[in-house]
């Protein structure tokens, strides 16, 4: 159709009706009728369509801050507890329990008669009654300590050596930048036995010293590295004997009020160093205490011992397994 209307546009009618000559100039016919609509198609319906712009408006600050609230996770609280160590007093007793076990596997290489593998064992045992001779609320100073039961026994290559310790007295002194015993005659303690006795008092010089004056807060990955510098000069190079630092964390906690319990994770190294070699034992456990008064204690600590030894005529690795006990009735 719109092709025909373009078609006949193009024609002039003429200007001699039925054919005459022409006797006048006759006005040129006009079109009277309304203008056809033109066809519509797809392509003009979409030019003549009104373009709408949408614009996706960005969410207020408000509501992302809302949003973002609504589905942040809540931290849980760490859970804790408050431990305390009522001090202990001029007069006041423990009673402890003393047991030490190791397996020792000496390899010896380099010839002569004690080449191969020699196997040890050694074994202490004590029970004592410690009583507090002078203190503060932060510090224990001195205490006396006697031997109800006590004895070491050693076996190495088929020789046993027993040692008592049984009815032993001392006095033991923390007031000097290194702890001193005396036994019942007023003779110094010889290293050895020193060591030992103070190897079971620190863990009661420690507690008095950090809690002694009030209870702490701890929660749960608490921890703490501790200098056990009362070890330092006791036992007379060689060989020269370092404890500690000792590594202590509060892995744990558990019951309900009064009665909830810490669990600590405890390590504590122990090394010796000779002119002709080396040791160490890694010493590790786990300690559960009441958390009101931390009493009472029932300490296990174990671990594998390892050392070399070199001399010009012989090698030996030593190897073993060392376990600790150490229990405190107040």
């Amino acid at each position: 159709m719109v092709l025909a209307l373009a078609g006949c546009a193009s024609v002039r009618p003429s200007t001699k009706p039925l054919g005459g000559s022409s006797s006048a100039e006759l006005e040129p016919h006009r079109d009277r009728r309304a203008p056809p609509e033109p066809e519509l198609t797809a392509e003009s319906e979409l030019e003549d369509a009104e373009t709408v712009e949408v614009v996706a408006e960005p969410p207020k600050a408000a509501d992302s801050a809302a949003k973002t609230e609504a589905v942040a996770p809540v931290a849980a609280a760490v859970p804790g507890v408050e431990v305390s160590f009522p001090p202990l007093k001029i007069g006041d007793t423990v009673r402890t329990t003393l047991e030490l076990t190791a397996t020792l596997n000496i390899d010896i290489s380099g010839g002569g008669s004690g080449s191969g593998a020699n196997n040890g064992e050694i074994e202490s045992t004590g029970k004592a009654k410690v009583r507090v001779l002078k203190a503060t609320a932060a510090v224990l100073e001195e205490f006396s300590v006697e031997f109800n039961e006590g004895k070491m026994r050693s076996k190495f290559q088929g020789a046993t050596e027993e040692e008592t310790l049984t009815g032993e007295k001392y006095v033991v002194s923390f007031s000097g930048s290194t702890p001193s015993a005396k036994d019942s005659s007023g003779k110094a303690v010889d290293s050895s036995s020193l060591f030992a006795v103070v190897f079971m008092l620190d863990p009661l010089v420690q507690l008095q010293a950090r809690l002694g004056q009030g209870p702490a807060r701890l929660d749960v990955g608490w921890s703490e590295v501790v200098a056990l510098s009362h070890f330092r000069g006791l036992l007379t190079p060689p060989p020269d004997v370092t404890v500690g630092p000792l590594d202590l964390k509060l892995s744990a906690v558990g019951g309900a009020a009064p009665n909830e319990s810490a669990t600590f994770a405890l390590r504590l190294p122990i090394t010796m160093a000779h002119d002709l070699g080396n040791g160490r034992v890694d010493l590790a456990g786990t300690c559960t205490l009441p958390a009101r008064g931390l009493r009472p204690i029932d300490l296990v600590l174990a671990g594998p011992v390892t050392g070399s030894m070199d001399t010009p005529l012989a090698q030996a690795r030593l190897s073993g397994q060392m376990r600790y006990r150490a229990r405190y009735d107040f």
